[in-house]
């Protein structure tokens, strides 16, 4: 598919709701509403042969080498770790057309194989990266592990760079849409799996100007017979209140038309249902409900005042246990301890501190942001010599099966 400067211009007016009628404007759109876009734009205007100043020239060599890197990267952890499969980024960078840029924040990763993760991030610390965070959940007794390094870029003013690795795909919403642990072999074709992952994105975030770039390339690979499993798929996920939103986004752009099935208002009507149905469903334990409610509205940053009073209350007594068997998420803070034996993490419980040994270090866990000295004072100096069942800890972690105690 072919991407005018015409064409992208266009797609930023109209994400912008605003025509520029100057390049200043249009550059001043880019930086402040659009910033992930930015560099596309350039790329386009460098294409075009239009004059760039060295502050934008500098800004491209700066993504071109932050792509660079990352592929470079991605080559060598892929040799090491067969089972990383990578998600969006590369995958989509490399279906814009030849000249043009894609911002690239992050390398995404998901690693099925729980142990592999723990493989590819050690491999990564002993490279120089740095452990930044770690978030820890469970479903069905599985532990869900999703773990985010860094490493500074060469100029100190730069965004650095950032890995990220799931054993998991996306936690859905934390409600109506359940936590997406597997795709199935015909699911995992790069613009499948790829289109699921920018829909499940928009829980997190509005769809922006590269996001209507990167869905109108993903679906013009895709024949007939590929979107019939785009279909099936977005229908598993109960995901068609955001595939029509972004049809609709599309619609309002010079990009071709998203496809969109004759039976699409009545799945979104269907998908709403089945979603209320799935809120209704986390309310049978209705404190365990109100929690993960609170925390959805938290992260999704649609907390209204009432519940951001009740969950600065909340989350401050909420033992981090209690939080894991309500279903919620709970945030690791890297702290002092070595790396645990073993190739899995291991949780741990002493009083109301909840903690993570893994082979990367120890992560002090959390439901919020909010952390407390006496937790990190009750926190045992340093992984102990398993005991005869395995147990490293005061207190067993119940209920959260796969090597975790």
């Amino acid at each position: 598919m072919e991407l005018s400067l015409a064409t992208l211009e266009g797609v930023l007016a109209a994400v912008c709701g605003e025509e520029p009628s100057a390049p200043w404007e249009t550059a001043w759109l880019a930086r402040h509403r659009e910033w992930s876009f930015a560099p596309t734009l350039y790329s386009a205007w460098e294409q075009a042969g239009r004059p760039l100043t060295p502050a934008i020239r500098y800004e491209l060599d700066l993504q071109r080498g932050r792509i660079a890197g990352y592929r470079e990267l991605s080559e060598k952890l892929h040799a090491a770790v067969p089972g990383l499969i990578g998600m969006k980024g590369l995958d989509v960078a490399d279906r814009y057309p030849a000249g043009l840029l894609r911002y690239m924040n992050d390398l995404d990763f998901w690693v099925p194989d729980e142990a592999e993760l723990w493989q590819a991030a050690a491999l990564l610390s002993g490279w120089g990266w740095e452990v930044w965070q770690a978030t820890f959940g469970q479903d069905g007794g599985r532990l869900r592990v999703l773990v985010s390094l860094r490493q500074p870029n060469d100029d100190p003013y730069a965004v650095p760079f950032a890995v990220e690795m799931t054993n998991y795909l996306s936690l859905g919403d934390l409600g109506g849409v359940a936590p997406l642990l597997d795709l199935p072999a015909p699911w995992r074709r790069p613009e499948i799996k790829n289109m699921v992952m920018l829909l499940l994105e928009r829980f997190e975030q509005a769809y922006r100007a590269r996001d209507l770039v990167d869905a109108a390339l993903l679906l013009a690979g895709l024949e007939r017979a590929g979107l019939r499993t785009l279909w099936s798929a977005i229908d598993r996920f109960r995901l068609w209140p955001e595939y029509a939103e972004l049809a609709a986004r599309i619609a309002g752009t010079p990009l071709p038309p998203a496809p969109r099935p004759r039976w699409l208002p009545a799945a979104v009507a269907a998908a709403r249902i089945r979603r209320g149905a799935g809120v209704a469903g986390t309310f049978r334990r209705p404190a365990d409900g109100v929690l993960r409610h609170l925390q959805r509205r938290l992260l999704h940053r649609g907390q209204r005042r009432p519940e951001r009073w009740a969950w600065s209350i909340l989350q401050s007594r909420l033992p981090a246990e209690r939080a894991l068997h309500a279903g919620m998420p709970l945030f690791g803070l890297p702290v002092d301890g070595a790396p645990a034996a073993g190739d899995r993490a291991v949780l741990g419980r002493r009083g109301r501190t909840v903690w993570a040994d893994t082979p990367v270090g120890r992560f002090l866990l959390a439901p919020g942001d909010v952390l407390t000295e006496d937790l990190l004072d009750n926190l045992p100096a340093d992984p102990r010599p398993s005991t005869v069942d395995g147990s490293t800890v005061d207190e067993p972690v119940s209920g959260v099966d796969g090597g975790v105690r």
